[in-house]
């Protein structure tokens, strides 16, 4: 997937918490029943729990490195605890899950004051065991520093999700101002049935500032971060552009 497309870098998960890498490995996360993809929106009571993250593959003799973050603590408009560290796990082999690791830090559940915070799964391949010391605080974990200081290299996979607290109006309008630019058509058209069959969780995340193109009135375009306020968007975004894509939904 180019960068252009690719919800790490439309989320700025790219850039705030990671650089660019080529994904070479495989993991799946489950909250319960619910599969975690790139942009799903859950709340706080639904991650009270340590997830499923199973790492596929064949090979047990291969060892993972897992890291969850939340660079938006304590708010997204103010992140000065970014990266918040909600996990450490290492030593998990290949066809297992992170239950098969060796905890460093115990997981500890979101919960965002304010605001959507995005949530940063990171896998890294371990070239061998080693020892790994907890840290001596949670706030202002740097995983670039992490890596760098136990030789891991660069990710092999990460995902993300966006979480807000129970009574958290961020993102409510999820209107899905997207466009071709963004989104092929088909993947448009399916996250728009989404918000339609009320699937929040799922359409929650893919907000953006709409691109330039023929015809609209927009300027200095540039992607808007799913994890910001829909509210300021709209102020930004040609009516003429916006108002169709409301009538559809």
């Amino acid at each position: 997937m180019s960068r252009g497309r690719d919800p790490l870098a439309l989320s700025q998960v790219i850039g705030d918490v990671l650089d660019p890498f080529v994904k070479s490995a495989a993991m799946r996360i489950n909250y319960g029943e619910k599969e975690i993809t790139n942009g799903t929106g859950l709340r706080a009571s639904a991650v009270l729990n340590a997830p499923q993250v199973e790492i596929e593959g064949r090979d047990r003799t291969k060892l993972y490195t897992l890291v969850m973050v939340d660079p938006d603590a304590p708010s997204p408009s103010k992140p000065e605890y970014r990266e918040y560290l909600h996990w450490l796990v290492t030593d998990i082999p290949e066809a297992t899950d992170a239950r098969f690791g060796n905890e460093i830090v115990p997981y500890e559940a979101p919960r965002p004051p304010a605001g959507i915070h995005r949530l940063v799964f990171v896998l890294f391949k371990q070239e061998a065991r080693q020892t790994v010391y907890a840290p001596g605080w949670r706030p202002n974990f740097n995983i670039r520093d992490f890596s760098a200081f136990y030789n891991l290299g660069p990710p092999v996979a990460a995902l993300f999700f966006n979480c807000q607290k129970e009574s958290g109006v961020g993102g409510r309008s999820l209107l899905l101002l997207t466009t071709l630019t963004l989104l092929p058509f088909q993947e448009r058209s399916n996250r728009i049935e989404q918000h339609k069959e009320g699937s929040k969780d799922q359409a929650e995340g893919w907000v953006y500032k709409i691109s330039r193109r023929q015809g609209s009135t927009i300027h200095n375009p540039e992607l808007y971060s799913p994890h910001k306020a829909f509210d300021s968007a709209l102020t930004s975004v040609s009516n003429q552009v916006v108002q169709p894509l409301i009538h559809l939904i």
